[in-house]
């Protein structure tokens, strides 16, 4: 590639404006920080236990009810 070419094609991107970054307003960003203080304790510290988050993924669901099944025969 030419030199001056690039020149031009790095001076052409360097005068293109930035794109507008969609910042989270102050009370967005505390009624989070509320929302995860309300969650009680076993919801933080085994999050993995969450039958939401447990289920949205298909093989957490086969691993979860394989694991009901053992505990349920046992």
């Amino acid at each position: 590639m030419n030199p001056d070419r690039l020149e031009k094609i790095l001076t052409a991107y360097a005068a293109q404006p930035l794109p507008l970054a969609s910042v989270p307003s102050t009370a967005e960003i505390w009624r989070e920080i509320d929302r995860r203080r309300k969650q009680s304790v076993w919801t933080r510290m085994f999050a993995i236990f969450e039958v939401r988050e447990l289920f949205a993924e298909p093989r957490m669901a086969l691993a979860a009810v394989a694991f009901a099944l053992v505990v349920g025969v046992v």
